[in-house]
């Protein structure tokens, strides 16, 4: 595998952002850390970042899955990690985010294409655990959605923990009634 450069972290960033750009106007794509800061390290320094869709809660699938591609595609095979979190701006009861978060979104995140919806995240102050499980479940799903098509193109061991990521959103998803119920 050859060495990242400075020029593969840019480059994955201009064609995601194109991408989401022309596909999904309507979702903020933000990133915060060091990549934004010029202090990251190419090889050794991850993106930090996400995605923040309009809807609440409940996202579509399909605009997720297709997301999902357009990350796989922009990374064209280079091996950046990503570390990104799909958010709502508005969650309401389910955001899985506590405010110092959700601050450090506002103040230190860069929005780098579409709406700027970091101000509608106000971060969750002390809940009934189960509301908290079943947010941190669906924040659990979203992620597994959002970097599906990412990690089934990676090698086998990576495809195996792919293989137990889904499956483990599944179980989580099958018992989200019962905790609702509950909650």
């Amino acid at each position: 595998m050859r060495k990242l450069t400075g020029e593969d972290y840019d480059s994955f960033v201009e064609e995601f952002r194109n991408g989401i750009s022309r596909s999904f106007s309507d979702v903020c794509f933000y990133l915060y850390g060091s990549y934004p800061r010029k202090r990251y390290i190419p090889g050794v320094s991850d993106i930090d970042g996400g995605i923040i869709f309009p809807e609440g809660p409940v996202t579509s699938k399909k605009k997720v899955s297709k997301i999902s591609e357009l990350i796989k595609n922009a990374l064209d095979g280079r091996d950046i990690r990503l570390q990104w979190n799909p958010l709502s701006s508005n969650d309401g009861p389910f955001l899985s985010y506590d405010k110092s978060y959700t601050d450090y979104i506002k103040s230190e995140g860069v929005v780098v294409a579409g709406q700027d919806y970091r101000t509608h995240l106000n971060g969750s102050s002390g809940r009934q655990e189960e509301i908290r499980t079943i947010s941190m479940n669906l924040r659990k799903m979203r992620n597994s959605l959002l970097m599906g098509s990412v990690n089934w193109g990676r090698d086998y061991l990576q495809r195996g923990s792919a293989h137990h990521s889904l499956e483990k959103s599944i179980d989580h998803l099958v018992s989200l009634p019962k905790r609702l119920e509950f909650a």
